[in-house]
């Protein structure tokens, strides 16, 4: 929505879906067993981003001549903000306990990793609904319990990473020289907030790391620029 006084606002919400089966299956005879949640599903996102010309200057409403009309006049403020939820993500062993060939297999479950889930970076998901996660504990060893010549019933994309919140500021100064030449100042900030976005939990069920997040993505990072028009 454009408004008055140099002020537009746009926001933009997403639900989607999306479904393949071109990962590797369950069961390696059955190929149906690969269907699920594609990795880069977000199910829902929600972007806003206002824009606003500072209400200071030649041709605005406040100090709007003589030399403060050019010092103070032509900022303009431009946020965007970011949401989105957490991809789904598929639980795998570290070997081919199945005997089946060169496919990585999956674990049993027992429940919904999702469920009670602890959500920080020590554990993000509930490990406790993976048996073979709980055997290869108390072995204190990796493999896996019961899996040996046969296919776990874990599903795809049965794991939510963590979602996304961002919010992004652009600063912008603009100088007009005569008709034909105009210059533009910008200080962009990333991540204004500093706020911590978790990358993607350990998948790797047999070992002591499985459930666990050791990435994200960067901190609050800021850049400047300038752009010459003739």
């Amino acid at each position: 929505q454009r408004y008055k006084d140099g002020f537009t606002f746009t926001v933009a919400y997403t639900f989607s879906h999306s479904i393949n089966d071109v990962g590797t299956p369950t069961n390696a005879f059955n190929r149906r067993t690969a269907r699920g949640s594609s990795t880069f599903d977000v199910r829902h996102r929600v972007v806003i981003s206002p824009v606003y010309e500072l209400p200071f200057g030649t041709g605005k409403k406040y100090a709007n001549h003589g030399a403060l009309a050019w010092i103070i006049g032509g900022w303009q403020l431009s946020p965007l903000a970011h949401w989105q939820t957490g991809n789904p993500l598929t639980p795998t062993l570290s070997g081919n306990y199945s005997n089946s060939g060169g496919t990585t297999d999956r674990p049993n479950i027992i429940g919904d990793p999702n469920a009670n889930a602890p959500l920080t970076p020590q554990q993000w998901f509930d490990r406790s609904v993976f048996p073979d996660f709980l055997a290869a504990t108390r072995r204190g060893a990796n493999g896996a319990a019961n899996a040996t010549y046969s296919f776990g019933n874990g599903g795809v994309g049965i794991i939510k990473s963590p979602g996304l919140v961002n919010v992004d500021i652009s600063i912008a100064r603009n100088f007009r020289f005569r008709e034909k030449y105009a210059a533009q100042f910008r200080a962009e900030i990333f991540n204004l907030m500093n706020h911590t976005n978790l990358g993607y939990p350990n998948l790797v069920v047999d070992t002591s790391a499985f459930g666990t997040i050791s990435t994200a993505l960067d901190p609050r990072v800021s850049q400047f620029a300038l752009k010459l028009s003739f």
